[in-house]
């Protein structure tokens, strides 16, 4: 619920926002990528079909996966959505910060006990851009990160109403152990209802 609840505050077009999503743990998969049909309805609808590898925790091998296949080229704007509950068993301090070098926002989400607030930093480069909840308290994040994203130079959001609109340089990618541009990057194990 908590990936879609996030996407389900902007307008997803290929006129205005773009998701893009990355699923990892040892291995990364591209799960839906910027230049597929790009409506809320196809987007859930990948997440839904998801199925969620089990292994280890490989965030920095994801981070240059997004880097090389997600984020290559594109000039509009764009946020990456890092989300992981385990400690990364790679570097993660270089993809991140060629990501950021490169124009991208980067947020870090931990969530559980079992992340390290270290790395959430070399992910986000600022503690700014962390987040960390337990799992129940996962929908809590929803509001400030969307806060986080609509504050950007380059977007217009009504934080009042669910949404209003968003200028038209938007690519938002979710990364989690999990998802990417639009890229939703997130680590996963049995928590499977954080995208549902």
């Amino acid at each position: 619920m908590f990936v879609k609840h996030i996407i389900g505050n902007f307008i997803i077009s290929k006129r205005y926002t773009r998701i893009a999503i990355v699923l990892y743990s040892t291995r990364t998969y591209k799960i839906y990528g910027f230049r597929r049909r790009q409506d809320r309805r196809s987007v859930y609808k990948a997440i839904s079909l998801m199925r969620y590898p089990r292994r280890g925790t490989m965030t920095g091998k994801a981070l240059w996966f997004t880097l090389r296949r997600i984020f290559h080229g594109a000039r509009s704007r764009r946020v990456l959505i890092a989300i992981t509950d385990g400690k990364s068993k790679d570097p993660v301090d270089r993809p991140a910060r060629l990501l950021r070098r490169k124009g991208v926002q980067v947020m870090a989400v931990g969530v559980g006990r079992l992340y390290k607030q270290k790395t959430l930093f070399q992910i986000a480069g600022s503690r700014r851009y962390i987040f960390t909840s337990s799992f129940h308290l996962l929908g809590r994040l929803i509001r400030p990160i969307k806060q986080k994203i609509c504050r950007s130079k380059c977007f217009e959001c009504n934080l009042t109403k669910t949404y209003k609109y968003l200028n038209l340089c938007t690519r938002i990618s979710f990364c989690g152990n999990g998802i990417s541009r639009g890229l939703f990057f997130a680590r996963i194990k049995t928590y499977k209802s954080w995208f549902k």
